[in-house]
């Protein structure tokens, strides 16, 4: 039993080869059938072939990753995927002017979803596809800014909007949790402005040195209580002592 491969350009490398597997006996016998493989499409673009071949009553079943069809219907099939294909290579013609991609392959779920919120407050809009991300060209330098500070927080200081809400946000979720650290309202109103924090940069007329250092307690308190049995004592000194270092300013 033979093995065919249909592949062609650049874009057909990228989404990769089809397959042709089963050709079945000539002559008598139950009805041949011809198998697609398609394990190297994205199960984006395999569920897109399935909804167009519904639409347009393309007899055939799925073995997971791979489409089964009567051999008499052959050329149909090749047909409803090469309009696929030339679909699924318009749309990404189309994301790929004017924008700017990154490559999430190798983020963990928290971080991508922490660059997505931190686009969100900065009003950026984005598009995924698979697992990568675009933005407008025109957002590129202000995006490249959040992904480093996602990847690493205390590397780049952001433009200053609104610090002074931040800093006295964390000087009273800090108290709070100084006093009480099981506080469910201070435990919250902390990891917001962190977040904020991150994205807002030093307040107006304060050192960058000397918020990152503060950024760099809030940050510690915070990770203390996302710790699996995290210590409610650690939490209340660490509060205590971000509280502390911003009393002289709040």
């Amino acid at each position: 039993m033979g093995l065919l491969a249909r592949g062609g350009g650049e874009e057909d490398e990228e989404r990769g080869e089809v397959s042709i597997a089963g050709m079945g006996e000539m002559g008598g016998g139950p009805p041949s059938e011809t198998e697609y493989v398609l394990d190297e499409w994205s199960e984006q673009d395999r569920r897109i072939l399935q909804e167009r071949m519904e639409t347009l009553g393309v007899p055939h079943r799925w073995e997971g990753a791979t489409v089964v069809v009567a051999s008499a219907d052959d050329a149909w099939t090749e047909r409803v995927m090469d309009q696929v294909e030339a679909d699924l290579d318009d749309v990404e013609a189309e994301m790929a002017a004017g924008t700017v991609g990154y490559d999430l392959t190798e983020w963990d779920d928290d971080r991508c979803k922490q660059l997505m919120d931190f686009l969100e407050v900065e009003g950026i809009a984005y598009q995924l596809d698979e697992n990568e991300l675009f933005v407008d060209a025109m957002h590129e330098e202000r995006t490249d800014e959040l992904v480093t500070v996602v990847l690493d927080p205390l590397a780049v200081v952001l433009p200053a909007d609104g610090g002074i809400d931040v800093m006295s946000e964390m000087f009273v979720s800090a108290d709070r949790l100084a006093r009480d650290p099981s506080d469910h309202a201070g435990r919250n109103a902390l990891s917001g402005a962190v977040a904020q924090g991150v994205v807002q940069g030093a307040p107006y007329g304060m050192d960058a040195a000397w918020w990152k250092g503060v950024m760099s307690q809030a940050q510690a308190v915070v990770a203390t209580m996302e710790t699996a049995g995290g210590d409610d004592d650690d939490v209340s000194a660490l509060a205590r002592a971000l509280r502390d270092h911003l009393r002289p300013f709040i």
